[in-house]
């Protein structure tokens, strides 16, 4: 009988010595030139991935962190306003969140797709909230708050119901700002879109892990 063979939980040794030439050949670049932040390695990759992803632009930032909460405010997100996610995500969905001065404001999930459940935002602004007839825009009962934006993330290759999302947005004119990190190069209904490339703003990062292949790609879309 084999003994037992032990997988560890997270491999960060692997991938890369796979990839060690190619990196070693990059970080070479960078030091050589010292060209350490933006440069020209950093605007090919963003023409790369514009391509990649069917787009016109793409803008490198220094976290996803950073790329979710410059979309949030520059598509209009203030202070005290709510902006309605999911706890099925990693922190920084909600991290910049109230980096934008905002309040995060959980709905479920389909157990099906792990992603927004349309059903569970409507319900929550017809539920939870009055909607403004001036404004067009609903303000959460308890607190006051005027509900700004939603957060849908794709998981695992895997894109929300955007459809019935973005139905659901434009009735209420709320800020759409999709949290795409794990959807990169994905299709929605057979249209190869990435979750951002027929958007009106972008938002994306390098990742620095492995510099070309781990790239978070963070897009909004304005729905007014």
């Amino acid at each position: 009988m084999k003994d037992d063979i032990s997988v560890p939980f997270l491999d960060l040794i692997t991938p890369h010595k796979e990839k060690e030439e190619e990196l070693t050949k990059v970080f070479r670049g960078a030091i050589l030139t010292g060209r350490f932040i933006g440069g020209s390695m950093v605007q090919g990759f963003e023409n790369a991935f514009a391509s990649f992803c069917e787009t016109e632009h793409c803008i490198g930032v220094g976290s996803g962190t950073d790329a979710l909460r410059f979309a949030l405010i520059a598509a209009g997100v203030k202070e005290r306003d709510i902006v309605i996610t999911v706890p099925n995500t990693f922190i920084a969905t909600t991290e910049d969140i109230t980096q934008a001065g905002a309040l995060p404001r959980f709905v479920d999930i389909e157990e099906s797709s792990f992603n927004m459940d349309p059903e569970r935002l409507r319900e929550y602004i017809e539920t939870q909230c009055t909607v403004d007839e001036e404004a067009g825009m609903p303000t959460n009962l308890g607190t006051g708050r005027r509900v700004a934006a939603v957060v849908p993330v794709h998981l695992y290759g895997h894109g929300a119901d955007m459809d019935a999302i973005l139905d659901i947005a434009a009735k209420y004119n709320l800020i759409v700002v999709e949290d795409a990190c794990q959807a990169h190069g994905a299709k929605y209904f057979s249209q190869k879109k990435a979750f951002g490339n027929k958007l009106d703003q972008w938002a994306m990062l390098r990742h620095l892990a492995s510099i070309l292949e781990k790239i978070w790609a963070p897009a909004v879309r304005l729905v007014r």
